[in-house]
């Protein structure tokens, strides 16, 4: 009996390193390599390694292109970033071919068409390259870019503006070069007064920004770290419904690397540290109404998270 427990045991345990789940830790089997992704339950949108858009009504395993992006401009190495609202609507952001501008691309019919807005990024600072843009919109009209310079010497132009779909529209709010201390990784607005901005570190123990002015002021946060660290780089963190429910990646880099965890659930006023995922790595993460948790590792593989 004992012999034929132990067997049935090693069969389940094979069971899961094949299928790539280890307790409540998932690989997603899928051909795509992925950046950025939302699943919900009835739809989902993501943004490959390839600069493709995907969308699915039909579960993650049914992923199909709707557009591949491309003019992109060669120095910035294919960036391209995303910001997937609802069933319908979805936007993305990039650097013309020439570097010049910043293009800010948006469908409201599930991929079928797209619309198309500028701006020339360099009228607003001294020192502007094509580098890096960062959206996050507060619902399907309004929302906001977050344009980074290359680092130079260790600096970094940083600059916020204001995008408006109705009015086809992308204005200047604020210039953030002396605000932020580190490398912005991306921007989180929950409505058009209150977001944050996540950086890796840069000299000082930034790692979060938030604002409740529309951008214009920025002060640092200190999360409730239940371990001391040498350094932390932040995430932006994702929020879901309408209740203030959210969730939040950070790299706490130590004697080990740890990917935290920590959940809110009214907009970031207070939160709580959940648990240390079992991944090496996290380039990208989303949450959905169900509180499921997707990541995203260096490589592009997709995991489900069920802490």
């Amino acid at each position: 009996m004992k012999n034929k427990s132990l067997g049935i045991m090693m069969i389940f345990l094979l069971g899961c390193l094949l299928s790539g789940c280890y307790g409540d830790y998932m690989e997603i089997t899928s051909p795509w390599q992925f950046k950025q992704v939302l699943i919900e339950e009835n739809f989902g949108w993501a943004l490959t390694t390839e600069n493709e858009v995907l969308y699915t009504e039909n579960g993650v395993g049914e992923f199909l292109p709707v557009k591949k992006i491309e003019d992109i401009c060669d120095w910035t190495d294919g960036f391209v970033n995303a910001c997937f609202v609802d069933k319908e609507t979805a936007y993305i952001t990039y650097f013309s071919a020439d570097g010049e501008s910043i293009i800010v691309e948006h469908t409201e019919d599930k991929g079928n068409s797209w619309a198309q807005m500028s701006i020339q990024y360099k009228n607003y600072a001294e020192i502007c390259d094509a580098g890096y843009a960062f959206l996050s919109l507060t619902d399907k009209e309004d929302g906001f870019l977050l344009y980074c310079s290359t680092p130079a010497a260790g600096m970094m132009t940083k600059l916020l503006f204001h995008v408006e779909n109705e009015e086809e529209k992308i204005s200047f709010v604020a210039d953030l070069t002396d605000e932020l201390t580190g490398y912005p990784r991306g921007v989180c607005f929950y409505n058009e007064d209150n977001g944050y901005i996540a950086v890796t570190y840069h000299g000082e123990n930034n790692y979060l920004y938030r604002t409740e002015d529309g951008g214009l002021t920025w002060r640092s946060e200190s999360l409730p770290i239940k371990e001391s660290y040498h350094y932390i780089d932040g995430c932006a963190p994702f929020f879901y419904g309408e209740d203030g429910a959210g969730m939040l990646v950070l790299k706490a880099v130590g004697d080990r690397i740890n990917n935290i965890l920590l959940t809110t659930d009214d907009y970031g006023k207070n939160w709580k540290e959940k648990a240390v995922l079992p991944i090496d790595s996290v380039e990208g993460y989303s949450g959905n109404k169900k509180g499921e948790l997707f990541l995203i590792d260096n490589s592009g593989k997709l995991y489900q998270y069920k802490g």
